[in-house]
């Protein structure tokens, strides 16, 4: 709602219950110019030698990680060498910007930094959550971990293993 408030229409009393949803994308128009990210050229970032990793919580409420699939199927198709320079990464059980139930802390920047300064392209990154009270009567304080794949691996329980532990999942290729 603060969106619509205060970065479409700059109104501070805007009330969506009294909206008219029938003038949509001409209100946001504007705005989806800025905040939309479409443009899958990327060719002047590749040349610059630029790297780039995306990634999407499949519990975001706000964005669908639908949409962030096709983008990136779409930069691969206008760009096939695009697979060099870029990942995307889903990730499960995470929310809108982090969050969310599952395990979905990772030290972006030492990734990036890795793939930028060392030519250490990300396969496998694990992410992590600090274990809720519960799992914690009997894991300790040990961390949820589950390991992230670039798309199009998918990340798959072993079917034996603590489930809470990355070393008990695998990557499988569609």
């Amino acid at each position: 709602m603060d969106l619509f408030k205060y970065f479409v229409f700059n109104d501070p009393d805007w009330d969506y219950s009294k909206y008219d949803f029938s003038t949509y994308a001409k209100d946001t128009r504007m705005t989806a110019s800025t905040l939309n990210a479409v443009d899958t050229d990327l060719s002047e970032f590749h040349a610059r030698g630029g790297k780039l990793i995306i990634w999407h919580g499949w519990a975001d409420a706000a964005l669908t990680a639908t949409a962030t699939i096709d983008y990136y199927k779409e930069l691969l198709e206008d760009d096939p060498a695009a697979k060099d320079y870029t990942r995307l990464y889903l990730i499960p059980g995470c929310g809108h910007c982090g969050g969310g139930p599952g395990p979905s802390d990772v030290d972006w920047l030492d990734v990036i930094s890795d793939w930028v300064e060392h030519d250490q392209a990300p396969d496998t990154i694990i992410a992590s959550k600090r274990a809720s009270r519960t799992i914690r009567a009997t894991r300790g304080d040990r961390p949820i971990t589950r390991p992230l794949y670039p798309y199009p691996k998918r990340t798959v329980y072993k079917g034996t293993g603590d489930p809470y532990d990355a070393d008990s999942f695998e990557s499988v290729e569609p």
